[in-house]
């Protein structure tokens, strides 16, 4: 029987321009983060980790369950309005994240699935080209 590496779930996936001009443009027309991985037959977990690097500016490892003792935990109301609050005042995703108790990945996840950033100018302007 032939020996295979081990698939590593957690590895980033490499993206090509088209592919994340077409998640970029399709979040933007208001598809959800569900919508998405139908669209681009491309994994959620991916497409939400692209999205949140891009739209969110984070950096690093963005899933340390480690550091995350809510991590997987459902956010109560407090949660998502203190998340509210954090980010009318400016705060980073990995600033919201420390102060839920959750990655940096469940944060953004979450911002993304209720929808509350939109789209910054800068990212459509530049990926808008390469959807025509």
């Amino acid at each position: 029987m032939p020996d295979f590496p081990a698939v590593d779930e957690r590895r980033e996936r490499t993206w090509t321009r088209t592919e994340t001009a077409k998640v970029v443009l399709l979040y933007d027309a208001g598809c959800s983060i569900y919508d998405l991985e139908e669209a681009t037959r491309i994994e959620l977990r991916h497409v939400v980790i692209r999205l949140v690097r891009l739209m969110f500016g984070a950096q690093g490892c963005l899933d340390d369950e480690n550091t995350a003792p809510l991590s997987g935990e459902a956010y109560s109301r407090e949660d998502q309005q203190l998340m509210r609050g954090m980010l009318r005042q400016g705060s980073s995703l990995a600033v919201i994240a420390e102060a839920l108790g959750r990655t940096q990945l469940g944060v953004g996840w979450k911002r993304l699935s209720l929808q509350i950033p939109t789209l910054s100018a800068e990212l459509r302007e530049e990926y808008a080209a390469d959807a025509r």
